[in-house]
């Protein structure tokens, strides 16, 4: 379904998705986010990221260590990220520093997706990246960003899926539970 979108609808439904995105961020009081770089088809997060280092929100962005475990890597400015390379899966990266120190705490991530139902289980690209590194993480709020045709009556899950709290769609944002 997200494929069948051309590209005018995407940048259109894209941007009506970055605001409701920065609204409820700004709503949670989120100081420092940890945002996926769009590709392809994906929800556009460039202009949010671009939006939020100009803002000076501290963000961040997946990076991935040898041993292909995901991190979250500061963003201090756009021109700062890497083209994707095997180890990120082709995802434009930030430098990975020290994947022993610890993680830095984190109010809001956001999350892509294949599909999202109507109790936030999503379908990601099926590496598990995001579950794992959600593991552990209880205060950070996390917000899948999809189109609207994205949403599902229902998504298989696993017991190591971590459903996220809320989506946004071009439509509005929709929460899961009361975090």
């Amino acid at each position: 379904m997200r494929q069948s979108l051309g590209p005018v609808c995407r940048k259109r439904a894209s941007l009506e998705i970055a605001e409701h995105v920065r609204a409820f961020a700004c709503e949670r009081g989120a100081k420092s986010v940890f945002v996926y770089v769009s590709l392809g088809n994906e929800v556009d997060t460039h202009g949010l990221i671009q939006r939020w280092l100009h803002d000076g929100v501290r963000v961040f962005v997946p990076a991935f260590d040898e041993a292909g475990a995901m991190h979250a890597a500061p963003l201090l400015e756009w021109a700062a990220l890497r083209p994707g390379s095997p180890a990120s899966f082709g995802v434009p990266t930030a430098p990975l520093r020290n994947p022993a120190s610890p993680e830095p705490e984190i109010d809001l991530v956001l999350v892509p997706c294949l599909a999202v139902d109507d109790t936030g289980v999503r379908l990601g690209q099926g590496g598990g990246h995001y579950d794992r590194w959600l593991a552990g993480r209880t205060k950070a709020s996390t917000l899948a960003l999809a189109f609207a045709c994205q949403i599902v009556d229902a998504v298989p899950a696993e017991a190591h899926d971590r459903a996220v709290n809320a989506v946004a769609t071009e439509v509005g944002v929709t929460a899961f539970d009361s975090d």
